[in-house]
């Protein structure tokens, strides 16, 4: 089993996916406070309305109007930060988790392991545990420039003991849940082996699993049933997750569905890999 992972973790180091989809991540990163940006010089006048492709509603104008103050004071760190868990971080780590697992397949190199005598449960743990350990890294480096991006076009203005412990527990939660969300693309792309279809079926969870989950939601509602898939849906999760003050109740059902996830999917995977022929 230390030799598989040392493999995974060679392989994990000439990833071409990883490094990209590390760097257009954080580029993702600059570009939402680039935006914030022009957002803030609009509603100052500083900048034309419409400028770079930013409109400002004229709602906002007005608001602003009324009570001049910087974007940057209504929009933290801890706001970004979830817009980033909330939309690209899922997108571009389900992407990377595509292309290292599905790979394997098309170049014929997972042909050449299970024929060294490792255990399949063996060979699936490998991949499944380095590609979660490459995600949660992704995400970490999404955080520190999140926080280094956010200190250069905000300041250190709310950079207190509160903050801090805001940002610890949120992160917490976020790559738990994170972590939770990679082992299931890890098994949906074991099952599919194909690159192409891996990525899009991916996509396709990140985008709609949870407008499905809400569709589904509002069924049970129809037929009086007191009970929401959204509220277990991981994705749903991560985007609901408090920036401030979270409650025992939400961390809780938070880290029991991440596990959850994570036995079913390591199960899933681990038994689809033990039966399918390798070609």
């Amino acid at each position: 089993m230390i030799n598989l992972l040392s493999g995974e973790f060679y392989k994990l180091q000439k990833s071409k996916s990883l490094y990209i989809c590390s760097i257009v991540m954080i580029a993702f990163v600059l570009f939402v406070y680039s935006t914030l940006v022009m957002v803030d010089k609009i509603q100052q006048g500083e900048v034309e309305n419409g400028s770079m492709g930013v409109v400002v509603s004229e709602e906002a104008m007005e608001e602003n109007e009324e009570n001049p103050v910087s974007i940057f004071e209504q929009i933290g760190i801890l706001d970004v930060l979830q817009q980033m868990f909330g939309v690209f971080a899922g997108i571009f780590t389900s992407i990377f988790a595509a292309i290292f697992v599905c790979g394997e397949y098309g170049n014929g190199a997972i042909k050449n392991v299970t024929g060294k005598g490792y255990g399949r449960w063996q060979i699936f743990s490998s991949k499944y545990i380095m590609t979660i350990i490459a995600s949660i890294l992704m995400m970490i480096a999404m955080i520190i420039a999140t926080f280094l991006f956010g200190l250069v076009f905000s300041g250190t203005g709310g950079l207190d003991g509160e903050f801090f412990r805001n940002l610890c527990s949120y992160t917490a939660i976020e790559l738990l849940l994170g972590a939770a969300f990679i082992g299931l693309i890890v098994a949906v792309n074991e099952i599919c082996r194909n690159l192409g279809a891996g990525i899009a079926i991916s996509i396709c969870i990140v985008c709609f699993s949870d407008l499905i989950t809400v569709g589904i939601d509002l069924v049970l509602k129809y037929f009086h049933f007191d009970f929401k898939i959204s509220d277990y849906n991981l994705l749903n999760l991560m985007a609901d997750c408090p920036i401030k003050n979270i409650d025992k109740s939400f961390a809780v059902r938070a880290v029991v569905m991440a596990v959850l996830w994570i036995i079913f999917s390591f199960g899933i995977g681990v038994l689809h890999f033990k039966k399918a022929d390798i070609k």
